[in-house]
């Protein structure tokens, strides 16, 4: 670990590829891709690349679908000394633009299939053709990229965006150099053998997917490769994995769930599945560890290069009382993981990243300064106890990020958003933990008289910025927003309303509530309705708000305006509470 080759990760590995041209790198959809056939791919690239302006130090922006072309253009942008920007086309358009702005892109490079979706975004575009999986009938090995950048280790290697407290996406800046030491890590903690298969199914735009592409290069490995309709078939990906004999396997608590959920194949018995992104729970360890050779549960943030602690679990763990949760673990080989003052988790060693890009005074605040050892440190935020035995057990946030079925999402962009809605006059969000997963609730105050704005129509206009994991799932109307003495938000506040919701969704209804929720639901064709369910959530539209007032002023003998009634949203105590101040007291 104290001497790292001179070289950038990247210039190591294709070195490496040139001695096996023959060896199969990347299976995807019935297809084998040879080091050969990869490299001259990058080879071509790179010529390409360089006579566009392709230069050191460039941010270049790679929009492109799972795919074997992805994992060439990666290496290609690399070896020309230039900086890696995953953009998820899955994206909204607004977030890939605020993305690529921000980290001041000079191309963006695509695949033809994206190529008119990708000419919407104001940046210059490069159309990048598919990886053929033919003979190719390229150079000898030795003189492909026989001018291999002699790139620093320290030079930057990717820009990750995660999301940000600030209402925008903030961008994670690593150098070769971490991943280096990540990748001497990792084989140091499982001396990895040469030959392993590897499952590549997580997102580009996220840090993890950078193992999966990697690993099989840096330890002579194969890449099978998901396609998009595999990794969002639970069936069809565990076939993928027991017919291809993939060896190792990273997914999400959340993912794993849905794969225990379902027939498991006798035949994918993974050597090792990695659990990553949230908590694993000690019930969901139970159920994978008769399913795989050894399972690990891994713990780290994009801004120290992946992973940073390791646990691996045993059925001893599982056995104890408590916590419900598996330890995170301690520190990988060449990193260090220290409790400093309240608990929080301070992560140090060369895969600390290198800030966050262009954004100097949040970087001094959360990067530490190298000290004479020649680490770094990062404050993660995260809190964290330690036991007897030097593992780390995760306890939360210090913050408001939170972890939403394995995604990272600050709550402040979200509320940033809602809270410009013209609809609305403050919002703010929190995370309900369930017994799989959890569910993100949005709390909104609505402004008196203004158009009412139902679920589907919040997330809609959310949608145009937000990916689909921050969009909330559930918005509980609320007069006004819980604060401490301080007068700031209460956050443990709007849980408990939110306790409070569900428990009145289950009172009895009586007397003129009673009526009100009848008619909801002969208006609206369901078979139940509680106190504070949303006439618009429940499927309502202008039209069918009209029946509803009309058939509440028949029914009642009233005289309820249209107007008066979706000044807020309708619900049946909101309607309960107007008849009543219109004089209404009696159901006869």
């Amino acid at each position: 670990m104290d001497s790292l080759p001179p070289l950038s990760f990247v210039t190591n590995l294709l070195l490496d590829l040139r001695n096996t041209p023959s060896h199969p790198l990347i299976c995807f959809r019935g297809k084998v891709f040879t080091n050969g056939q990869l490299l001259y791919k990058v080879h071509l690239l790179v010529i390409a690349l360089r006579n566009f302006g392709v230069r050191r130090g460039d941010c270049i922006g790679v929009g492109m679908q799972r795919g074997p072309q992805l994992l060439a253009t990666m290496l290609a942008v690399w070896h020309c000394g230039a900086v890696y920007v995953p953009l998820d086309p899955t994206l909204p358009r607004e977030r890939l633009r605020q993305s690529g702005l921000s980290a001041k892109l000079k191309f963006l490079l695509t695949q033809p299939e994206l190529q008119k979706q990708m000419e919407s975004l104001p940046f210059s575009l490069i159309v990048v053709l598919p990886l053929s999986g033919e003979h190719l009938g390229y150079p000898t090995p030795r003189d492909i990229l026989d001018t291999t950048s002699k790139l620093c280790a320290t030079a930057p290697a990717y820009l990750m965006f995660t999301s940000g407290s600030s209402g925008q996406p903030k961008g994670v800046l690593l150098s070769h150099n971490n991943l280096a030491c990540f990748f001497e890590s990792v084989k140091q903690l499982w001396s990895l053998p040469d030959g392993l298969r590897y499952l590549g199914c997580a997102s580009f735009g996220f840090d993890i997917s950078l193992f999966e592409l990697l690993a099989p290069l840096a330890y002579a490995g194969t890449l099978v490769l998901a396609d998009d309709s595999e990794y969002r078939d639970a069936d069809s990906l565990l076939r993928l994995i027991g017919q291809e004999q993939v060896d190792v396997v990273q997914a999400t608590p959340s993912l794993w769930q849905v794969l225990c959920n379902t027939t498991w194949p006798v035949t994918a018995q993974p050597r090792l599945c990695i659990s990553i992104g949230e908590a694993l729970g000690k019930t969901l360890a139970q159920q994978l560890l008769p399913r795989c050779s050894q399972l690990w549960n891994l713990y780290g943030p994009t801004e120290c290069t992946i992973w940073a602690t390791a646990h691996r679990v045993e059925q001893a763990d599982l056995e104890e009382a408590a916590p419900t949760i598996v330890s995170i673990g301690t520190a990988l080989p060449g990193y260090s993981a220290q409790l400093i003052e309240d608990n929080e988790l301070l992560l140090g060693g060369l895969g600390v990243g290198l800030g966050y890009y262009g954004e100097t005074e949040l970087t001094a605040n959360k990067f530490l300064a190298t000290d004479d050892n020649g680490a770094r440190y990062y404050r993660s935020g995260d809190l964290c106890r330690q036991d007897i035995e030097g593992r780390l057990h995760y306890l939360g946030r210090l913050d408001n990020q939170v972890k939403v079925n394995g995604y990272r999402i600050e709550l402040e962009e979200i509320e940033d958003l809602l809270q410009r809605h013209d609809s609305l006059v403050h919002a703010a969000c929190a995370v309900k933990p369930l017994p799989q997963g959890a569910q993100l609730l949005a709390f909104i105050v609505c402004k008196p008289g203004a158009p009412n704005k139902n679920a589907n129509t919040l997330n809609q206009w959310l949608a145009q910025t937000l990916p689909e994991w921050m969009l909330p799932h559930r918005y509980l109307i609320v007069d006004a927003l819980p604060l401490t003495q301080s007068g700031k938000l209460d956050r443990k506040a709007l849980l408990v309303l939110a306790e409070q919701e569900a428990a009145g969704s289950n009172e009895p209804l009586d007397g003129l509530a009673k009526v009100v929720a009848q008619i909801f639901c002969e208006v609206l064709d369901v078979p139940g309705v509680g106190p504070n369910d949303s006439f618009f959530d429940l499927g309502g539209s202008s039209m069918l708000s009209a029946t509803l007032v009309l058939t509440l002023n028949q029914r009642f003998a009233a005289n309820i305006s249209l107007r008066k009634a979706l000044a807020t949203p309708p619900t049946v105590r909101s309607l309960t509470a107007l008849l009543e101040s219109a004089g209404i007291t009696s159901t006869a």
